[in-house]
């Protein structure tokens, strides 16, 4: 379904079976094969960023690719675990815990988390269904750019904040929410760091550099991962107290069991918020991968049932205990320029993924959390396109008004605040434009022509005066329009006023 009709369906790969050669399954073989490399530690490390135990990642890898290449329209969107969502869940988890399981012992604390997690996945997926069903999802263009930019920009500083504590060995207080109060408690606690864990974090971190300025297409992660887990085997004393990824998840349960997602009623009233931004996320960074890769891709695709095959996904994923999907631009773009022929290689990639991680699930436990830690610093600095950050702050002061206000919401406001304070800054500076039409005095020319009048111009029929109004011409408009009309019909010798309107709506 390569059209930008807004129809839906069930069966959008039905049209791509019967013309599927062997050609292109070489093609979606190899670049699925990539993408699985890069998606498998990604996947883990992002877990980790929400505070979640590793397999809930790796499920989403799984699951959310499969099913959003399947009820999607892109041939080549890969979606799963990312960045932004992680952080959204890792302060919606934190909070929900924090104001009803408090009494819950340590040993459950990782169980209530999941399934505080599938509940959110089950309702974000509910959410982005009903979107597309309803063409809702359109409303993710009033969203500015400035504002992903801006809060991209913060996810990325919290990414690097919050993963700052594994890399040094630093537990850091779960009563601490904004980015400015974990700065100030890293700053003041710098000098407490294990040395073993920022010797293990300072390798991978110099491997992961040194194998991406060679550029060689190998997978650095996977090769950081093996040569820091190697090195606390080696090392034994030394490294005895590092934290490895089999001590904060339970890598024993990775086979997936499918289950319906089970919904706590009391925690509604937090979770609903939380999941509709995390929904909301999810449709802006679909349709900015699928706008993006557009003029390379050459692929016109229906965005509402890119949202309609992300909801579906997100709601199959909670019945296997996956955090939330949505879009990848990274592992996109790889899987594109990895000469990725249909949608089979997104589903490929998962099933890739699955393959390696259901038999290596032991040997993920090995980890060392500082290895994921700089995995994360990496990804973040290149989650921020700085030429587009620096074109968004010269062009005009509404868009740098709005990125400078969502990147310091996210500095002082917990992630998900800080990302509804970004959407209403793009409505209210959206709604501020389209309140103040462009209201033009026209004249007649010499040889009929309508144009513009100039400044101190005599009009030749001064009692007839034309009026071009150009713009949105609504409700929160009107005031405005009304103080231009009577400024120009209260003149004397005005008897007939001429209308010229664009896009001025019957009700």
């Amino acid at each position: 379904m390569d059209s930008l009709t807004d129809k839906l369906t069930l069966f959008p790969f039905a049209r791509g079976i019967s013309s599927y050669t062997w050609i292109a399954l070489r093609k979606d073989l190899i670049a699925a094969l990539t993408v699985a490399l890069i998606a498998l530690p990604q996947s883990m490390a992002y877990a980790l960023v929400a505070g979640l135990p590793t397999s809930v990642g790796i499920f989403a890898a799984i699951f959310g690719t499969i099913f959003t290449a399947t009820f999607g329209s892109s041939r080549h969107l890969i979606s799963g675990p990312t960045n932004t969502v992680a952080i959204l869940l890792q302060a919606a988890t934190s909070q929900i815990l924090y104001l009803f399981y408090k009494d819950v012992d340590p040993a459950s604390r990782e169980i209530v988390a999941v399934q505080i997690v599938i509940e959110l996945t089950f309702i974000v997926g509910i959410i982005q269904v009903l979107a597309a069903l309803t063409r809702m999802a359109r409303l993710a263009q009033f969203v500015s750019r400035p504002v992903v930019k801006g809060y991209v920009l913060g996810a990325a500083l919290a990414i690097i904040v919050n993963q700052s504590f594994t890399f040094f060995g630093l537990g850091a207080p779960e009563e601490l929410e904004s980015l400015f109060a974990k700065v100030f408690y890293l700053l003041t606690h710098i000098t407490e760091f294990h040395l073993p864990t920022l010797l293990i974090g300072v390798l991978s971190l110099t491997v992961l550099i040194v194998l991406k300025q060679i550029g060689l297409k190998v997978p650095a992660a996977a090769i950081a991962f093996a040569l820091s887990a190697l090195a606390v085997l080696l090392l034994g004393p030394f490294t005895k107290d590092v934290a490895l990824v089999r001590h904060v998840g339970p890598l024993g349960e990775l086979l997936p069991r499918v289950a319906a997602p089970y919904l706590d009623l009391r925690i509604l009233n937090v979770i609903v918020p939380i999941s509709f931004a995390i929904a909301l996320l999810g449709v802006i960074e679909v349709t900015s991968i699928v706008k993006s890769l557009a003029p390379k891709s050459r692929e016109h695709s229906c965005l509402s049932q890119e949202v309609f095959g992300l909801g579906l996904a997100n709601i199959f994923s909670s019945c296997f205990g996956a955090m939330p999907s949505s879009g990848s631009f990274t592992r996109t773009r790889l899987n594109l320029e990895s000469g990725a022929a249909t949608r089979a290689a997104a589903i490929l990639s998962g099933l890739f993924v699955a393959a390696f991680a259901f038999p290596l699930g032991s040997l993920v436990g090995f980890i060392p959390l500082a290895s994921l830690a700089a995995l994360l610093f990496v990804t973040a600095i290149g989650m921020v396109d700085w030429r587009e950050f620096v074109f968004c702050i010269r062009t005009t002061y509404s868009d740098a008004l709005a990125l400078v206000v969502t990147l310091i919401a996210c500095l002082l406001f917990s992630i998900d605040v800080a990302f509804y304070v970004g959407v209403l800054i793009s409505i209210a500076l959206y709604l501020k434009k389209a309140a103040s039409p462009t209201v033009r005095e026209m004249t007649v020319g010499k040889r009929g022509q309508v144009r513009p009048t100039l400044d101190g111009e005599e009009l030749p029929h001064p009692q007839i005066r034309i009026i071009d109004v150009d713009g949105e011409l609504f409700f929160g408009a009107c005031d405005f329009f009304q103080a231009t009309l009577r400024t120009i019909t209260t003149r004397e010798d005005v008897q007939v006023v001429i209308l010229r309107l664009k896009n001025a709506h019957p009700l």
